[in-house]
């Protein structure tokens, strides 16, 4: 009877971390963007990202440190904090600043990535392969209802309240986050879960040694490379989808207001895709053919502006992948770490889901860079990058998920 009050409070507690999360996200991220365009331009964005490779490593390494040390509480905790009173800060001293519009950017990307890290490698330490099936669906769900009602906030309150000032609503976001995660990290521990190793001392990860676990696992690199193939061809079409967003809309409340509303429409997407598509199409699929999907459907959209090259075609291909990304990708990809070990699954997964991320985001960052001095406009080569990129995508999944799985394939 303990044991299932333990389970419901722990199933609650992770509904409202994930959907506190994507809340708070969906108010910060267009922002960010919106007031990095109007301080820099859609030029400098590759610099930015490559800037972020760099901070994102030590961030995650201090991260790591203080995991192993003070324990997810705690850290989280230290994170809110640091997070709540800067964002404060920054409401006030964002505005005519030149610096603070690139940290607030490099910073909310790798805060959001910290955070999901830790909400789910305490969730794969708990929730069994079998339930995942469907209970995957409905946590991304719920993350997919906050990031929908924090949308609304930047996508009708931009241009009556300045762009910078919209910070403020993230502060009692956290303060429910907060709460949140210490119930999901008590009801945690009384089914089982434990931040000590069998001899009963913290864990202390390395880089080193995550990197070895997935180099030396054909599950954890086809995760890594599926990984990467997203989030190169993401950072393309956002690239694409910012240079014709600021030539259209050039005026930087405006342009927050507009990247709000199609947020909107992102998370109603990425909203039936959890609660029902992900559920109905891993039952009927199986998981490699799943898997294929993605690369098929976001293949076929950028394709689609290809032969179509306007703003609104680039919008639809942004928000297919957006939300492809933040709901099926997300919950398949989740469901590989489940056969791993719980070491594999906080260190390596660190790694994969942290790092990688940034490391990826970079790469294509240097990509654009490349093609800008070689072609006066380079929508159509960096279009024709993601289609190449979709197809090893699709060779990936059929050589390495369908041997790495075969019990979900």
């Amino acid at each position: 009877m303990i044991a299932r009050h333990a389970e419901r409070l722990f199933l609650l507690a992770a509904m409202l971390c994930g959907f506190c999360i994507c809340a708070e996200y969906a108010i910060t991220r267009p922002v960010s963007n919106s007031v990095f365009m109007a301080t820099y331009g859609s030029q400098l964005l590759p610099y930015a990202w490559l800037i972020g490779v760099p901070l994102n490593f030590g961030v995650v390494s201090l991260y790591k440190r203080l995991i192993s040390r003070i324990g997810c509480w705690r850290v989280m905790l230290l994170s809110f904090l640091a997070v709540g009173v800067g964002n404060l800060l920054l409401s006030f001293f964002l505005k005519g600043s030149q610096l603070l519009p690139l940290l607030l950017y490099l910073w909310k990307d790798i805060y959001i990535l910290l955070m999901f890290q830790q909400l789910w490698s305490v969730i794969h330490s708990v929730v069994d392969e079998k339930r995942s099936r469907y209970l995957y669906g409905v946590l991304f769900g719920l993350g997919g209802i906050g990031g929908g009602l924090g949308s609304l906030v930047p996508g009708f309150l931009a241009v009556r309240a300045g762009s910078e000032h919209l910070l403020v609503a993230s502060l009692p976001i956290y303060l429910v986050l907060a709460a949140s995660f210490y119930l999901l990290l008590r009801s945690a521990k009384e089914l089982g879960f434990s931040e000590e190793s069998p001899s009963g001392k913290r864990e202390k990860p390395s880089w080193q040694e995550g990197f070895r676990m997935v180099v030396g696992s054909r599950a954890l690199t086809a995760i890594l490379l599926l990984v990467v193939f997203m989030q190169v061809a993401s950072a393309l079409v956002d690239f694409q989808f910012q240079t014709l967003l600021s030539q259209h809309v050039p005026v930087k409340d405006l342009r927050t207001a507009f990247e709000g509303k199609v947020s909107s429409v992102i998370n109603l997407i990425t909203l039936s895709l959890q609660f029902f598509g992900t559920y109905l199409l891993v039952r009927w699929m199986g998981l490699k053919r799943t898997h294929m999907l993605v690369p098929t459907m976001l293949g076929a959209a950028v394709l689609s502006f290809f032969f179509f090259p306007i703003f609104p075609m680039m919008t639809f291909c942004f928000i297919l992948m957006k939300s492809f990304d933040f709901s099926l990708f997300q919950v398949v990809k989740e469901m590989l770490y489940i056969p791993l070990s719980q070491k594999e699954k906080f260190s390596a997964k660190a790694v994969i889901d942290v790092f990688v991320y940034r490391a990826a985001k970079a790469f294509a960052s240097l990509l654009i860079l490349l093609m800008a001095p070689l072609f006066s406009s380079h929508q159509m080569p960096l279009t024709v990058g993601a289609l190449v990129i979709f197809l090893l995508w699709g060779f990936t999944v059929q050589r390495m998920i369908s041997s790495s799985q075969p019990a979900t394939a």
